[in-house]
């Protein structure tokens, strides 16, 4: 694996449908964990969970409703590889760089602190899922 270069023409070898079935799978990640921690509390109850238990339903909600956010960060993430693959310029750093730029994006337009590093990190895991999956591509 390279930090900045990868196969020419590597999107045309992964296919739209690799690209994009692990952005959105990607994006609605948190969202399918949150509803099953949200159905374990509703299953549980207040009762016995304890005094936590608003926090935690939040905290459900929250993740829950998170594609919403991160959706567009996303899409810019899943375009700049499908992008960079067919060049063949979408190596780790290209992918660093990339989800850092999207995150920063957003940590203005939403004032929510540390959203390019997280953007960094998520891109990251992004190129690495695509490489198992396709690796003649990369």
């Amino acid at each position: 694996m390279s930090l900045i270069a990868s196969t020419p023409r590597g999107f045309s070898l992964a296919g739209w449908r690799a690209v994009a079935g692990v952005t959105l799978g990607w994006c609605l990640a948190p969202a399918l964990l949150a509803g099953l921690g949200w159905m374990v509390l509703q299953i549980s109850g207040p009762d016995r969970i304890g005094p936590d238990y608003p926090g935690w339903e939040m905290l459900a909600v929250f993740f829950a409703l998170s594609p919403l956010i991160t959706g567009p960060v996303w899409g810019v993430i899943g375009a700049g590889a499908a992008w960079g693959m067919q060049h063949g310029a979408y190596g780790s750093l290209s992918a660093a760089l990339l989800g850092a730029l999207a995150g920063f994006a957003a940590e203005v337009s939403t004032g929510i602190p540390l959203l390019a590093p997280l953007g960094a990190a998520f891109a990251t895991f992004h190129r690495f899922t695509l490489a198992l999956i396709r690796p003649g591509a990369f």
